[in-house]
């Protein structure tokens, strides 16, 4: 197993330590020998008796308990291979007038980015129950689009949470101690059940409107439990960081990233800097190269000075370098987050997250740019196989065949691409 799979069933219970072994003072060995007759019979002398509950009793079946499959992904892994830019930003770089653009959009991101950390911006919050009022305000629409992050509360029950954590730990040591380090489940039933809760499709439901001003039933993406906050590398349109857009491959598209806390943070804290300006120079921050290195510099602000960075002369207009340096010691810390709260936040927004914390990725996928990717997804759901693009090993262990039915709620099956 995996120590990201150690860490995680760890995070979501403590197993019991095994038994003390029983100290023996007798210096006599633990068994004893006797000896019988011999017998004209050819059965041995002992038997075994199987009970009928038992897991592994006889069986005219030949199939393995546990079936596997070599699967051969047509959609990259997530996180996998280098991010491709943005087309926008491949046909500004093909001109001048272009080039100079981007030039003076990296510059007023920057001094964006200062203005936000001098004013101290920190995470906005907002309880579930609440949600729905103000999304109809445009205050809070606007916190949310100039800071891209965004803590909601108490979305869902601490004991359906609980129910969910338990169900999920019990399914994930069932499948500890098998080979290949595939301790890892996509679709359990505590994770439909997360999947299709009522209130976790009304949060994405409004807050997707929010992001892109029309009011519907977004699709959701299903992942599996980790520790952490996913953090997904997207090049973002630098002119409409929030714009909801149609890809040509089977890759999920949505401009909105959703966690859902399972479990309390038990140590280190998560950092970010709220302000959309950061995903902006996340996505241009590869173009750039500084003139001077650090080192050539007594005061740090003139290393990180606009005036101290040019636009890549490369052919492909990248940096091998993609630190983020204007970023450094400018991050807030997030607010604590409870079971049952969901973290909203844009998908180019970097995110300091703490892996002491198990998080279930949720994010709503815009329904008119992604009817290829979860029909991709359904299939995967009903052969037992990872959506696609959230395995990185091509042998998998299959899970159990998915249906409709599995779906307790209309809007989960509704999410999931059924209706």
């Amino acid at each position: 197993m995996s120590l990201s799979s150690q860490r995680l069933a760890r995070s979501l219970t403590s197993l019991s330590p095994p038994p003390s072994a029983r100290l023996v003072s007798s210096l006599a060995p633990p068994y004893a020998h006797s000896t019988t007759e011999p017998s004209a019979s050819l059965l041995p002398p002992y038997s075994h008796k199987v009970d009928s509950d038992s897991t592994h009793a006889p069986s005219t079946s030949l199939s393995a308990h546990h079936r596997f499959f070599l699967q051969r992904a047509s959609i990259p892994p997530t996180g996998a291979s280098k991010v491709s830019l943005h087309p926008r930003i491949q046909s500004l770089l093909l001109s001048d007038v272009g080039r100079n653009e981007l030039t003076d959009l990296w510059k007023a991101t920057v001094l964006n980015l200062e203005s936000s950390r001098s004013r101290g911006i920190q995470v906005p919050q907002v309880s579930f129950i609440s949600l729905s009022q103000q999304v109809k305000e445009e205050s809070l629409v606007r916190t949310f689009l100039e800071t891209g992050v965004l803590v909601v509360r108490d979305v869902v029950r601490d004991e359906d949470v609980h129910t969910w954590t338990e169900q999920l730990s019990e399914a994930l040591k069932e499948r500890q101690g098998r080979r290949l380090n595939l301790v890892v489940t996509f679709w359990d039933k505590s994770l439909l059940s997360a999947r299709s809760h009522p209130s976790v499709l009304s949060a994405n439901a409004q807050m997707m409107s929010a992001v892109s001003g029309t009011e519907t039933e977004p699709y959701i993406l299903a992942s599996a439990a980790r520790e952490g906050i996913g953090q997904s590398q997207t090049s973002i349109d630098v002119r409409e960081p929030w714009k909801v857009e149609a890809t040509k491959s089977a890759l999920p598209s949505t401009p909105l990233s959703a966690q859902l806390a399972l479990t309390r943070s038990s140590d280190s804290v998560s950092t970010v800097l709220p302000s959309i300006s950061a995903a902006i120079y996340a996505t241009l921050r590869p173009l750039f190269v500084p003139r001077r290195s650090l080192l050539s510099f007594y005061d740090k602000s003139a290393y990180l000075d606009p005036a101290n960075w040019t636009l890549s002369t490369t052919s492909s207009a990248e940096s091998s370098d993609t630190s983020l340096p204007h970023l450094i010691d400018s991050a807030v810390p997030m607010p604590q987050l409870e079971p049952g709260d969901i973290l909203y936040h844009h998908t180019g927004l970097p995110v300091h997250t703490s892996f002491s914390q198990v998080f279930l990725p949720i994010s709503p996928l815009p329904r008119d740019v992604n009817t290829e990717y979860v029909a991709h997804q359904l299939e995967a759901f009903e052969r037992g196989l990872p959506p696609p693009g959230q395995q990185a090993q091509d042998l998998v262990e299959l899970e159990m065949e998915g249906s409709r039915r599995d779906i307790k709620t209309g809007g989960g099956r509704t999410a999931m691409g059924y209706d």
